[in-house]
């Protein structure tokens, strides 16, 4: 399969509890397929996912729950320690910046306080609205058993005002959580569309082109996550139940999706 956009797999080490082997793995089926490889990083501070990333010579880094700018400032600095400060090292690297929490999205009513260092390019600082995690953090709820398209019009109606604040400040976006092909009309209110959309274990970069049949390249990309998460099974031997019940989700999602 060869990628037409640009296109991120997203390996999730922490979520899926990927040895070395495993992500390896990953890092060679990015590569065979011409998409971007992201790693993501345990915390703001990481320095051990951080060097393990060099080594891998990754495409780009996903940062989950950050809830303060202080937090990002950290960011910056444990790249520093690992990288250097030579643009050269960041050229073309993508830093997503995951908002899940009520926190999270305080921080953007400051983002304009943010201080980009000059050996990152700030159109390759991205921040995703994970719509899941912040309804469980605005509504508070305790698990994952919802389906997200019941708060859409209202989480969607939330999230634009921060949308406003980041590309006012001229940062881009990504959407993820409960993406549906009514999801996707339901962006086209946003005051401006996703530029990245975020399904699973892939990110996929929107453009004018792609937005024709997005909702056919999302289900197959839905398609490639259920046969890698497969393939992940049989390597780790069902060590974590987390894969078999994302497997579940995959096959009623694309059941649901092409009945």
């Amino acid at each position: 399969m060869i990628s037409q956009t640009e296109v991120f797999l997203n390996a999730s080490q922490h979520i899926f509890d990927l040895g070395l082997s495993e992500t390896l793995m990953l890092r060679n089926y990015t590569s065979k397929n011409n998409w971007k490889f992201c790693s993501m990083i345990g915390g703001s501070e990481s320095i051990r996912d951080l060097q393990e990333s060099k080594n891998l010579f990754v495409d780009a880094f996903e940062f989950p729950m950050v809830e303060s700018i202080f937090s990002i400032k950290k960011i910056f600095s444990a790249l520093e320690k690992v990288f250097g400060t030579n643009s050269k090292s960041f050229a073309g690297k993508k830093f997503f910046i995951t908002i899940g929490s009520i926190d999270g999205l305080s921080l953007l009513k400051e983002i304009n306080k943010l201080t980009i260092p000059s050996y990152i390019n700030k159109k390759d600082l991205i921040f995703i609205f994970d719509r899941r995690m912040i309804i469980r953090s605005l509504k508070n709820v305790t698990n994952n058993n919802f389906d997200v398209v019941n708060f859409e019009p209202e989480i969607n109606i939330i999230i634009d005002e921060y949308i406003k604040l980041l590309t006012s400040n001229c940062y881009r976006y990504c959407i993820s959580g409960g993406i549906t092909e009514k999801s996707l009309d339901s962006f086209k209110n946003f005051s401006t569309y996703p530029n990245f959309i975020k399904a699973g274990i892939f990110t996929i970069k929107i453009n004018q082109l792609l937005k024709n049949n997005l909702f056919k390249n999302i289900l197959k990309y839905q398609s490639t996550e259920a046969k890698i998460i497969s393939i992940m099974k049989k390597s780790i031997n069902y060590k974590n139940d987390y894969l078999n019940v994302r497997e579940l989700h995959m096959i009623k999602y694309l059941i649901n999706s092409l009945t």
